[in-house]
């Protein structure tokens, strides 16, 4: 149950730090770019789909490699932000019970 919270937290804050970049981006008369945001997107619906799926790790594994790539890529910008999304998602990947067989 822990895991499904650290799943549906990750995709939360995946989900705000995309909107602030948004409108970080509207505010300085610019547009957001449109592959960045799909990296949100996709690393929020991943999280999402590892909460509630019956074989979640392959999509936490996807969600932690994308919101990392995320991160690294937006640092000078909004990458900070989402280090709680990133972190919330390898513990999920940590604590995570997987079963054997």
């Amino acid at each position: 149950m822990v895991t499904r919270g650290l799943s549906l937290v990750a995709a939360a804050v995946t989900s705000v730090v995309g909107v602030v970049y948004a409108l970080i981006m509207r505010d300085q008369g610019d547009t957001p770019v449109a592959w960045f945001l799909f990296l949100l997107v996709i690393g929020a619906g991943a999280s999402i789909i590892a909460a509630f799926a019956p074989r979640p790790r392959p999509f936490a594994v996807l969600a932690t490699v994308v919101l990392a790539v995320a991160m690294v890529v937006s640092l000078l910008s909004v990458g900070i932000l989402l280090l709680p999304a990133f972190l919330a998602s390898l513990l999920t990947l940590v604590r995570r019970k997987v079963p054997v067989g």
